[in-house]
């Protein structure tokens, strides 16, 4: 909510301002009414304010006066002037001040309501760009770019990762759409709460985790509090890692992948708690490493439908299965395999246990493996119909694409026809747009749209009154010569010859 300080030395006007308006209803928190510009001025001097309602006249210092020196230590200050005084010099002095409002009195509350929603409007708009450009300014940090900030990296920066626990799981009837609503919503709570808490650079990296750039030296006390404030207001437990503590705005990449290692060694550590990075033990710290990549490549062969790829990776997590020495962690890894393997999955709009027929909570399966092999021969066999189901979708969502990108072709054929342009209404890149045209068409996107208009043009030929260069015309020709050649080039005659064998 948005802070509002009220001044006014006429006692039941001040009242009036407390009382008389649905502060609630505007997202404001009168924090104080004081009935002169001294202790006002002083009161905004060391607490926060961002609206201030204030009379103009005032003795000894008016409020115009009061107004003047707060905004040269507070120039975002958004001050809504309320006077008795209709006089144009007042209005004029309260412009000259950038005054967000100019109510007279008696104050009609509807009128001060209004005004005060427009202040409201100003400040969300003006929040939102904020919380905008930092988050982009952490994204160009984490990927090793400069980003202008006001960060002071000499009094130590580290990268926390707060990532939502069983979401997924948790809401598997509820639908994609749905789920995707739900970590919407709990990540902006987090978000606020990392606000709340002058925590203001942070940005979503995916749909379950928020990234922070602490400052300070103790970056783990820190996140204790944020997951207190969350574990308070939100219905899922969240999980936090910390990465190293660096100096330099160019090492923040590092204390962020300290971070992503802390993160994954939630298997190891459990939930609901602040894993750094220095706690981690190496061995597990490179298990979950391990783990990570062999993930990352297994999504990849089965998205691509790379089979022999497919089966060189159940072998590495087979082998990293042989490493632990207690049977219950090895169940614990394999569950981990599957949930982690579904979250990859729906990055794509995919639902690993749909595919398979299978539920999280009917798992038990997994509990009856009584070795190595047995779970070997289990991932194998899922995997490969795995990835064949998805090839076989893939296959046919490509194919009807391509057909209403077809039909796109066909209705405009007589416009001008870019690659670039159809992918942009299609929502596609040009390169992924054309390499999946040239897959399941057989042709080249701009070789597909000559074809297509000398089809077109020969059609138009068989109207004896059509002229040969109305034709190229029509179709966008700027030069008669191209227009032959091309439909030479597929027909085997020139438009002429073509029409007089018609």
């Amino acid at each position: 909510m948005y802070s509002v300080l009220v001044v006014d030395d006429e006692t039941m006007d001040l009242i009036g301002l407390q009382q008389h308006i649905d502060w609630d209803k505007l997202g404001m928190n009168v924090v104080a009414a004081i009935n002169n510009s001294f202790s006002a001025l002083e009161y905004m001097k060391n607490n926060k304010v961002d609206i201030l309602v204030t009379d103009i006249n005032m003795p000894i210092m008016s409020g115009l006066e009061m107004v003047r020196q707060i905004l040269e230590q507070r120039p975002q200050l958004r001050v809504v002037f309320v006077s008795g005084y209709s006089e144009f010099h007042y209005a004029k002095q309260a412009i000259s001040l950038s005054a967000a409002g100019y109510v007279l009195k008696p104050v009609n509350d509807d009128e001060l309501f209004e005004v005060l929603e427009g202040v409201k409007a100003e400040l969300d708009s003006e929040t939102t760009r904020s919380e905008w450009h930092k988050s982009e300014a952490v994204s160009q940090l984490l990927s090793g770019n400069y980003a202008r900030t006001e960060l002071t990296p000499s009094a130590g920066l580290s990268i926390g990762i707060i990532e939502m626990d069983d979401m997924h799981w948790k809401l598997r009837a509820a639908g994609v759409e749905k789920q995707t609503t739900a970590f919407d919503k709990q990540l902006q709570q987090i978000a606020e709460l990392l606000m709340e808490m002058n925590l203001p650079y942070f940005c979503k990296t995916d749909e379950k985790r928020m990234v922070v750039i602490l400052e300070g030296a103790q970056p783990q006390e820190q996140l204790k509090l944020v997951m207190h404030a969350v574990s308070s207001k939100l219905t899922w437990s969240v999980t936090a890692g910390v990465g190293t503590l660096v100096y330099e705005l160019h090492q923040i990449p590092e204390s962020y992948q300290c971070a992503r290692e802390a993160i994954a060694n939630k298997m190891f550590y459990g939930k609901g708690k602040v894993i750094p990075f220095s706690d981690i033990k190496p061995q597990t710290g490179l298990k979950a490493k391990q783990l990570s990549e062999v993930l990352d490549s297994l999504f990849t062969a089965l998205v691509q439908y790379q089979l022999v790829r497919v089966d060189e990776c159940v072998e590495d997590l087979s082998a990293l299965i042989k490493t632990f020495d207690d049977k219950h962690a090895v169940y614990v890894y394999l569950l981990h395999v599957i949930s982690q393997l579904d979250f990859r999955l729906r990055t794509v709009n995919e639902d690993l246990y749909q595919i398979l027929g299978l539920s999280f909570d009917k798992l038990d399966i997994v509990f009856q493996f009584e070795t190595v092999e047995d779970i070997q021969w289990w991932l194998r066999s899922r995997l490969f119909q795995l990835s064949e189901t998805l090839y076989q979708r893939k296959q046919k969502k490509n194919r009807k694409l391509i057909e209403e990108v077809e039909k796109y072709i066909m209705d405009h054929v007589e416009e001008e026809l870019t690659l670039k342009d159809v992918a942009n209404y299609f929502s596609f890149s040009p390169n992924y747009l054309g390499y999946m045209f040239k897959e399941e068409a057989g042709l080249n996107f701009s070789d597909y749209v000559i074809a297509k208009r000398m089809e077109r043009a020969s059609v138009l030929l068989q109207v004896p009154s059509t002229k040969v260069y109305e034709v190229a015309n029509r179709l966008g020709y700027k030069k008669l010569s191209s227009f032959n050649r091309q439909f030479k080039d597929q027909f085997g005659l020139t438009p002429s010859d073509y029409r007089k064998q018609g």
